[in-house]
């Protein structure tokens, strides 16, 4: 009989050749494990593209326009989980990791996944810098003003869920020099405190390009902040774009180096206010400008040159304001002046200047823009020039010409001002290339005004005399035409067509709406048949 000592003995011998027979197997496990995945690799047509080539249809494919909605968009990581060596490939392609939005849960939180996505992308960034979005849900209801939004249930946090204010500080002060380009949705007053505080002064963030601040609309300015938070030129010395959605003057920018500066339901002073400071922003541009908080502000009185303005963008509506603008202000180096849109909510109702003073206003402010070669009248709820004012204002060096809002009566009065006669003297936008018209004129489109139109367009493309040879030279024309119009606009007919695709064949260049909303048809050369 075995002895108690005897047998533990034998208990330990058995486990040791137990585990090591379980170390053995896994070991072969993994082995295996490694083998297949290579053999599937060999075996996936993938597999036969060498990694540089890989990498080029990566950045291809994850190379989006600035304009595309990312809120869903993570082509990197979805690419990550192909293969191994898809894997290994897009970890060690930087470029493709360099624009990421990342979804908050609400005002005070981030979930653990989405902060473990945004160390993937940093991490696989290498050296580049990236454009990021912090997006909160729009129907969240969280507001980030002060203590009394502090019982919000919506904002209580799980065990797992992170800090806003460890995302500030892993983005501004753990990394200051990959960011490039921020984009936050619903800024807040606290926010801000915390974008200000993490910036290492001695680092600052040198390489933000761009920064698009959207303020929330209910936003409280209940704080105890008597100063603004200034963001000084010394902590972003790139900063040259700057878009701001229903600013707060608390958030204070080096206006001196901005050079592109949109501004959006921002109150009209605050607006000037800050045009007059931005004097290297060679683009401007205010959207649904607001009336100012204080209803007895004043609009400014002396004159004012901004030099270094190319593009602008004006929303006319706020009529002692327009008034101000068109009098007081002048812009040598405009190139490109754009009429906005005006949400009607902004509209102010002041009838003190009567449409023929608004009108000498318009055209001595025009004459002030001898370098204007482009004209965009994108409004669509207030309209600021009907084209026969338009050949009477605008300077002849009018190359492009875009209009939105054109009615059929509107086009009749284009086509006959258009139309240069047999012996060259009519001198209406004498060097006009490209021409837009978008509206509803199409559901009022008969025969001879299309007749009428082509025919305007045949006497700006047929050979001049000699002197005239490098004018009329239209290039462009572009016929957009609302389908949401119910019964919808009858399709061109077949003459029409045939009479656009003739100037097509000769050169011109020609966009048309096509028979669905939102589509546009871009006219292509087609070769005679040949008998």
């Amino acid at each position: 009989m075995m002895s108690s000592s005897s047998q533990q003995d034998e208990v330990d011998i058995l486990g040791g050749q137990l585990a090591k027979l379980d170390d053995e197997i896994g070991t072969l496990m993994t082995k295996r494990a490694k083998i297949r995945c290579r053999l599937n690799q060999f075996r996936a047509r993938t597999s036969v593209l060498p990694p540089e080539a890989l990498s080029i249809i990566f950045q291809y494919a994850c190379d989006l326009p600035e304009t595309a909605n990312l809120d869903d968009d993570h082509r990197p990581v979805a690419i990550t989980s192909v293969s191994v060596h898809w894997r290994e490939v897009a970890q060690s392609t930087p470029s493709i990791w360099n624009r990421l939005c990342l979804n908050l849960k609400n005002a005070k939180y981030a979930s653990e996944a989405a902060f473990n996505l945004l160390q993937l992308y940093f991490k696989n960034l290498g050296g580049q810098p990236i454009n990021l979005r912090l997006s909160l849900p729009e129907n969240s209801g969280n507001r980030v003003l002060g203590d009394e939004d502090k019982h919000d249930g919506a904002a209580t946090a799980e065990s797992s869920d992170i800090p806003i204010s460890s995302i500030f500080q892993f983005i501004i002060k753990d990394h200051p020099n990959k960011l490039r380009a921020l984009f936050i949705n619903l800024f807040s007053l606290e926010w801000s405190n915390l974008f200000i505080q993490n910036i290492n002064p001695s680092v600052g963030l040198p390489n933000l390009n761009k920064i698009h601040i959207g303020w929330q609309q209910d936003i409280i300015h209940n704080h105890n902040w008597k100063e603004p938070l200034p963001l000084q030129a010394s902590l972003v010395p790139r900063l040259t774009d700057v878009s701001l959605t229903m600013a707060s003057p608390s958030f204070q920018l080096p206006h001196a180096q901005i050079t592109d500066l949109h501004l959006e339901d921002v109150a009209i002073d605050y607006c000037l206010h800050i045009i007059n400071l931005c004097t290297s922003a060679t683009e401007c541009h205010i959207f649904y400008p607001q009336p100012p908080d204080d209803s007895e502000a004043e609009p400014p009185e002396n004159a004012i040159t901004l030099n270094s303005t190319s593009c602008l963008g004006w929303a006319f509506g706020l009529q002692k304001w327009d008034v101000a603008f068109l009098k007081h202000y002048t812009f040598p180096s405009l190139q490109r002046f754009r009429c906005e849109d005006q949400g009607p909510d902004g509209l102010e109702d002041d009838d003190s200047t009567t449409e023929e003073e608004m009108r000498t206003l318009q055209r001595k402010f025009l004459s002030r823009c001898p370098k204007l070669t482009v004209y965009e009248r994108a409004a669509d709820s207030f309209i600021n020039w009907e084209l026969n004012d338009l050949c009477d204002d605008l300077p002849d060096t009018v190359e492009e010409l875009y209009l939105r809002r054109v009615e059929a009566v509107e086009l009749d009065g284009c086509v006959n001002r258009l139309t240069r006669g047999a012996d060259c003297t009519m001198e209406v936008f004498p060097h006009l290339k490209i021409l837009e018209l978008q509206g509803n004129f199409r559901y009022q489109f008969p025969d001879h005004a299309f007749s009428g139109l082509i025919g305007m367009v045949e006497s700006r493309r047929r050979p001049l005399d000699e002197k005239y040879k490098d004018r009329f030279l239209l290039e462009e024309l572009s016929l957009k035409w609302g389908t949401e119009i119910k019964p919808p606009p009858p399709p061109l007919t077949e003459d029409q067509e045939a009479r656009l695709q003739e100037l097509v064949n000769g050169g011109l260049k020609v966009t048309t709406t096509r028979d669905v909303q939102d589509e546009y048809r871009v006219w292509l050369p087609v070769k005679p048949v040949k008998a």
